[in-house]
C-alpha cells in the first residue's frame, strides 16, 4: 500500500522511508504541505498519508482541512505527527479531519500498529465503496424497471379505455334508438353491457391510481371549495351503479352543502364513489344505500356511506383496506375487481388530510366514513402535521417555503395551482390572500430545501417557455427554515401559520 509522507524534517523523513518498506508499505516523500497537496491531486495518489502538524507556510492541519473540504473519488486516511501533548490540541487535530495521530518522538512499534489499523480501515472502506457502487447500479436498474412498469400500466390503462369508450358510446346510440327500434329485452341487455363497462372502467381507474400512489407520482390540488361540488361530482356515478342493481341511493346532510372544505375535489369525490360503489355492490336488490355528511367536534366534515349488506366481522375490518383484499361475496354482481377500491379510498382520504373508518355489524350492514378538514388554515395545518406524523418513514427535516409574485397584478390562484403541481403529494400548499404581500406557503419533508426551490423555478421556466400566455409571473421563492421533524415539528408548524397570516417577521 502506498503511503504519502509529508514532513519538513529530513531526519524524520529518512527514518520513515527506511522502516515503512519493512512493514509492507511503499513510501512517497514530500517536504511541504504544498508539495503534498499536489501529490494528493494525482489520479494514483496514495490513500494513506502521514502528515506533520507543524510546517512552514501551510501547516499540516490546514492541509488536512483542505483535503476534507473537497469531494474526492477516494478517501484518504490521515495520521498526524505532532509534538503536542495536550488533550485540547489533539481534539483540534481530530476535529480538523485527521483519522489518527502519533506523538513525537514515537516508538516504531506504535507507528506500525497505527499503520496496520489504517490499512484495515481502508480495506473496509474500499469494500464499502465497492458495495455502494453496486448498490447504486442496482438502484438505477430498479428505477428503470419501476418506470417501465409504470409506463406499462399507463399504456395498458389507455389501451383499455379506448375500446371501453367505443363500447359505451355505441351502446348509448343503440339504447337511444338511433339504429332502429329497441325491444325491452334488448334494452335490458344493453343495461348489462353498460354496467360491465362501468365496472371495467372502475377497475382500470383503480389500477392506474394504485400504480401512481405506490410510485408517489400522484399529484394533489387541495384548495378551498364547497362541499357540494365534491358531492355533485360523485353523485351521478354512485346513482348509476345503484340503478344497475335496483338499489336506491339516498342522501342525508346535517351540514350546509355550501360549507367550505380544504380538499382535492376529484380525489375526495373518488373516495365517495369507491365507498358508494362498494356499498351498492354488497347490497341486496331493492335495498337502500345512504350517503350522509356531518361536522365533527374537531371541526372536520365527516362523509359516510351506509348500506344494508352482509356486514363485516372484526377480523375483516382489520384487513378491509389492504391492497388486493377481497372479502365475502357480493350480491348479484358477476364482475370481480382487483381489491383496490377501498385501499385507494384510504390513500386518497389520507392525501386529503383526513381519516377513513368503518363500522359494521355482521348481518346488519356497514358504514364507511372519512373526514375532510374545514377550510380553516389553523385546522388544515394541524391536520397536515398529524398526517405527516403517521408516515412510517419520514425524512429528517421539514422545510417551509414562502412564494411571492414580483408583479402586483399576478393571478394568485394560478400561482397556487402551479406551485401545487410542482410539489409532491406529501407537501402542503396554501394560498395566503389576506397578508401583504399576497403569496403561497408550502411545507414539505425534504433533505434539500435549495433543491426544492430549484425544482419550482425550473418548472416555472418551462411553463413560461411552453405557455408564454401563462399568468405565472416571476416568483420569489424563499426558504423560511428547515427543522428536524422529530424534534421541532411544532416550530415548523408555527412558521407555517405565521407565514399564512403575514405575522412571521421574516416573511
Amino acid at each position: 500500500m502506498k503511503v504519502l509522507i509529508c514532513d519538513d524534517e529530513a531526519v524524520s523523513r529518512r527514518m520513515l522511508e527506511s522502516v515503512l518498506p519493512i512493514w509492507g508499505f511503499e513510501p512517497t516523500t514530500t517536504e511541504s504541505a504544498k508539495e503534498a497537496w499536489e501529490a494528493l491531486l494525482q489520479p494514483d495518489a496514495p490513500r494513506l498519508a502521514i502528515i506533520d502538524w507543524v510546517m512552514p507556510e501551510l501547516s499540516g492541519l490546514e492541509l488536512v482541512r483542505r483535503l476534507r473540504s473537497q469531494r474526492r473519488p477516494h478517501y484518504v486516511y490521515v495520521i498526524v505527527l505532532t509534538g503536542r501533548h495536550s488533550r485540547d490540541e489533539l481534539v483540534e487535530g481530530l476535529s480538523a479531519g485527521a483519522d489518527d495521530y502519533v506523538v513525537k518522538p514515537f516508538h516504531p512499534s506504535e507507528l506500525r500498529g497505527r499503520l496496520h489499523a489504517a490499512r484495515r480501515a481502508l480495506e473496509a472502506h474500499r469494500k464499502l465503496e465497492t458495495l455502494a457502487v453496486e448498490l447504486s447500479r442496482k438502484n438505477l436498474k430498479l428505477g428503470e424497471l419501476t418506470n417501465t412498469a409504470h409506463r406499462f400500466v399507463d399504456n395498458v390503462s389507455h389501451e383499455f379505455r379506448t375500446p371501453l369508450t367505443v363500447i359505451k358510446e355505441f351502446t348509448s346510440i343503440i339504447d337511444d334508438g338511433l339504429g332502429g327500434p329497441v325491444s325491452e329485452q334488448q334494452r335490458e341487455y344493453l343495461g348489462s353491457i353498460t354496467n360491465a363497462v362501468h365496472d371495467l372502467t372502475q377497475m382500470v381507474d383503480d389500477l392506474l391510481d394504485s400504480s401512481k400512489l405506490k410510485s408517489g407520482t400522484l399529484r394533489v390540488d387541495r384548495r378551498s371549495q364547497p362541499l357540494a361540488s365534491i358531492l355533485d361530482t360523485a353523485r351521478p356515478m354512485v346513482a348509476a351503479k345503484g340503478r344497475t342493481k335496483n338499489v336506491q341511493v339516498e342522501e342525508r346532510f346535517d351540514v350546509d352543502p355550501d360549507m367550505l372544505v380544504f380538499a382535492d375535489r376529484e380525489k375526495a369525490a373518488r373516495v365517495i364513489v369507491n365507498l358508494g360503489v362498494n356499498a351498492v355492490k354488497f347490497s341486496p336488490a331493492e335495498s337502500t344505500v345512504e350517503i350522509w355528511a356531518r361536522t365533527t367536534e374537531g371541526g372536520d366534515v365527516e362523509i359516510g356511506v351506509t348500506d344494508r349488506g352482509p356486514g363485516l366481522t372484526p377480523d375483516d375490518r382489520k384487513v378491509i383496506f389492504d391492497r388486493f383484499q377481497q372479502l365475502g361475496v357480493d350480491c348479484g354482481t358477476s364482475t370481480k375487481g382487483f381489491g383496490l377500491g377501498l385501499n385507494i379510498a384510504r390513500e386518497l382520504a389520507w392525501l386529503n388530510l383526513g381519516r377513513i373508518d368503518v363500522d359494521s355489524t355482521p348481518g346488519e350492514g356497514s358504514t364507511f366514513s372519512f373526514t375532510l378538514p374545514a377550510d380553516d388554515p389553523e385546522l388544515v395545518v394541524t391536520r397536515y402535521f398529524e398526517r405527516l406524523a403517521e408516515l412510517e418513514e419520514t425524512r429528517p427535516r421539514i422545510a417551509v417555503l414562502n412564494v411571492t409574485p414580483t408583479e402586483t397584478q399576478a393571478d394568485l390562484e394560478e400561482i397556487r395551482r402551479f406551485v401545487a403541481q410542482a410539489c409532491y403529494h406529501t407537501d402542503l400548499v396554501m394560498a395566503a390572500p389576506t397578508r401583504r404581500p399576497v403569496g403561497v406557503v408550502a411545507a414539505g419533508l425534504t433533505d434539500d430545501p435549495d433543491g426544492w426551490i430549484d425544482r419550482i423555478q425550473a418548472a416555472r421556466a418551462r411553463l413560461i417557455t411552453e405557455h408564454p400566455e401563462s399568468k405565472v409571473s416571476r416568483l420569489r421563492v424563499q426558504c423560511l427554515g428547515a427543522w428536524s421533524f422529530q424534534s421541532n415539528a411544532d416550530v415548523a408548524r408555527t412558521v407555517v401559520r405565521e407565514a399564512l397570516t403575514g405575522e412571521a417577521a421574516h416573511v
